[in-house]
């Protein structure tokens, strides 16, 4: 299987609620990959509150889209999102750790 039918289908079976099934295949596969592209290079918050915001996709169909696409093109690429934590996940990291009377702390 190529990593567009690989995508494609990634997305179209995992689609629950139906927000892609009037977007084509080439217009799908240019969001997935552009959304892997701002994720690798840690743009991802901002340029999901574009696609939030001026296509009004919703959160979990960006991220299905953008997930799909780091797995079907860019295999190796998870890891690099992953190890680059955003400031809303170390927010929340924070804020998990302070509810159990621990915090984070930094080593350089």
């Amino acid at each position: 299987m190529s990593p567009r039918a690989r995508f494609l289908s990634l997305v179209r079976d995992h689609d629950v609620l139906h927000v892609f099934d009037a977007v084509t295949d080439d217009t799908l596969v240019d969001f997935g990959q552009g959304m892997a592209y701002e994720a690798i290079r840690g743009e991802y918050t901002a340029a999901s509150g574009l696609a939030r915001n001026l296509w009004r996709i919703p959160d979990d169909a960006i991220e299905l889209a953008t997930s799909a696409a780091l797995t079907a093109f860019y295999p190796n690429a998870g890891q690099i999102v992953l190890a680059r934590p955003s400031d809303a996940t170390i927010r929340e990291l924070t804020r998990v750790l302070a509810v159990h009377g621990l915090r984070l702390s930094r080593r350089d």
